[in-house]
């Protein structure tokens, strides 16, 4: 049971990834209709990934094998196991981690730069209203500031933030 749990937060929590309501319910995000063009089965809309469709699928499946991989350590009549396979499993592991850090950067990533846009766009409501702009007008500049912040947000995705 803890390993599945482990394996269901990796997928949902820390990859961002996993049956699109039960994303949205985790992450708090409105749950978009599902398109069958752009969206695959288990994974984020197109839009919010870096790398290809079968990257994740594989990253899936592979994390599943490598949480399991412990079950050969501790099997009966392990003993011969237990020598030979330590540094295999080892290493297996390791591999697990990195995969896991990749992704895990990658959902943080995608989080920062969405919040940002928002952040951005809701000061520039503020600013309008403050002005006196009608609601028309702070409309027209809001749907514009927003397809404008749709694309940086992409363009963020594929390039690391600047270090303070």
């Amino acid at each position: 049971i803890s390993t599945l749990y482990a394996l269901l937060w990796d997928i949902i929590v820390d990859w961002g990834l996993g049956p699109r309501r039960l994303r949205s319910f985790v992450h708090g995000e409105a749950a978009a209709p599902y398109n069958s063009v752009e969206d695959a089965w288990l994974l984020r809309p197109s839009g919010k990934r870096v790398f290809s469709t079968w990257v994740y699928y594989m990253a899936i499946v592979v994390n599943t094998l490598c949480r399991l991989a412990w079950a050969v350590y501790i099997s009966n009549n392990s003993k011969v196991i237990a020598q030979h396979m330590t540094l295999v499993l080892g290493a297996v592991e390791l591999y697990r981690r990195a995969q896991w850090a990749l992704l895990r950067v990658e959902w943080e990533q995608i989080k920062r730069a969405a919040e940002e846009a928002d952040a951005r766009l809701s000061g520039l409501r503020e600013s309008l209203l403050t002005r006196g702009e009608s609601a028309e007008a702070v409309q027209e500049r809001m749907v514009a500031a927003k397809i404008q912040s749709n694309k940086k947000r992409m363009m963020s995705v594929y390039t690391l933030p600047e270090m303070p």
